[in-house]
């Protein structure tokens, strides 16, 4: 019944109904409220849902019931770095990471939460031991390039990011990464093409909306201020014309 119960969450969560994932799992909690998979659940679908405060709360009573469990430290790390308690979130991963020391998605998460907190070169050192413990998903890839980009190195993010998009071609989340990547080497048009790109892989996602919005604006805007500049160039040449006539 627990496992199934579970699972309902699980499939929820998968199919992006993350309310409902939610809902499911609150119920099943009420006849069995010590159990650490079906909290954990409830964290991830919160967190899915936006709802970091939320999700946060779960993952610290997740972790109360199974302290040795990996799960809920790297949920609660996850719930602590989208709240902007980056240090705290770093703690928690590391205490992920302690538990499962060759599980790749524990390296991952402590490589984001590192990178959030300033810490490029340790964040650079848990990305490539995420790679190395997984080379066939595209996490590894793609937290190496987040953290080439951030650490200022946007070359070395697109050649991460490809890796990562070879191994899931359809993540919106590595396109506006790459569309990102591309920004920062000032390839307008190639970044729009990613940010667009992004937008049609998961039109629900706000930061891909709003990256591919903004980077048309920029063009348009710089479409216009050569016009104006064009403009003036030729009413400066007529006039310099008509004065000389």
């Amino acid at each position: 019944m627990e496992q199934a119960a579970a699972g309902r969450v699980e499939a929820l969560i998968e199919l992006r109904r993350y309310e409902q994932a939610a809902e499911a799992a609150r119920e099943a909690l009420a006849s069995d409220p010590e159990n650490a998979d079906l909290q954990c659940n409830l964290a991830w679908a919160l967190l899915e849902a936006g709802d970091a405060a939320g999700g946060l709360a779960a993952a610290e009573l997740a972790v109360r019931l199974a302290p040795d469990y990996e799960f809920p430290h790297r949920l609660r790390a996850r719930a602590l770095l989208v709240l902007g308690r980056e240090h705290e979130a770093v703690e928690s991963a590391e205490a992920a990471v302690a538990l499962e020391p060759h599980w790749a998605p524990a390296h991952v998460e402590l490589a984001e939460a590192l990178v959030a907190d300033g810490r490029k070169d340790d964040a650079r050192r848990a990305a490539e031991r995420a790679r190395e413990l997984d080379p066939d998903s595209p996490d590894g890839h793609f937290i190496l390039g987040r953290v080439a980009l951030e650490g200022g190195d946007p070359k070395a993010a697109v050649e991460h990011l490809d890796a990562a998009l070879a191994l899931d071609p359809g993540s919106a989340v590595t396109l506006n990464e790459l569309g990102r990547a591309f920004d920062r080497q000032e390839n307008w048009q190639r970044a729009l093409r990613y940010y667009e790109r992004a937008a049609r892989a998961d039109p629900g996602a706000g930061e891909g909306r709003h990256n591919l919005v903004w980077r048309a604006r920029v063009q348009l805007y710089g479409v216009m201020a050569l016009m104006v500049v064009l403009l003036v160039a030729i009413v400066g040449g007529a006039l310099l014309l008509f004065g000389k006539a």
